[in-house]
Protein backbone atom coordinates (compact mmCIF):
# COMPACT_ATOMS: atom_id res chain seq x y z
CA UNK A 1 0.00 0.00 0.00
CA UNK A 2 2.95 2.38 -0.61
CA UNK A 3 0.78 4.43 -3.11
CA UNK A 4 -2.07 5.07 -0.49
CA UNK A 5 0.93 6.68 1.85
CA UNK A 6 1.93 8.65 -1.09
CA UNK A 7 -1.51 10.01 -1.43
CA UNK A 8 -2.44 11.31 1.78
CA UNK A 9 1.28 11.98 2.76
CA UNK A 10 1.76 9.83 4.95
CA UNK A 11 5.12 10.15 7.37
CA UNK A 12 7.32 7.02 5.97
CA UNK A 13 7.21 5.31 9.22
CA UNK A 14 3.47 5.57 9.20
CA UNK A 15 1.80 2.12 6.82
CA UNK A 16 -1.59 2.39 6.38
CA UNK A 17 -4.04 -0.74 7.52
CA UNK A 18 -7.39 -2.41 7.90
CA UNK A 19 -8.68 -4.63 10.60
CA UNK A 20 -11.96 -6.52 10.59
CA UNK A 21 -13.13 -7.50 13.74
CA UNK A 22 -14.32 -11.29 13.42
CA UNK A 23 -16.94 -13.01 15.67
CA UNK A 24 -19.84 -12.77 17.39
CA UNK A 25 -20.77 -9.98 20.28
CA UNK A 26 -21.84 -10.58 23.60
CA UNK A 27 -25.48 -11.09 24.21
CA UNK A 28 -26.05 -7.69 26.44
CA UNK A 29 -23.91 -5.92 23.79
CA UNK A 30 -26.14 -2.82 22.11
CA UNK A 31 -25.34 -1.22 18.99
CA UNK A 32 -24.87 2.23 19.24
CA UNK A 33 -27.44 4.84 16.78
CA UNK A 34 -24.52 6.34 14.99
CA UNK A 35 -25.15 9.19 12.24
CA UNK A 36 -23.94 8.51 8.86
CA UNK A 37 -21.99 11.54 7.83
CA UNK A 38 -22.68 13.47 4.92
CA UNK A 39 -20.61 12.64 1.46
CA UNK A 40 -19.01 16.10 0.93
CA UNK A 41 -18.15 15.85 4.94
CA UNK A 42 -16.24 12.62 3.87
CA UNK A 43 -14.86 12.77 0.10
CA UNK A 44 -12.91 15.34 -1.45
CA UNK A 45 -12.40 15.42 -4.83
CA UNK A 46 -9.00 17.01 -6.71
Amino acid sequence: MNFLSEVIDQPINEKPFLFFAVGYTAKNYCVPDNKRKELNKVIYWY
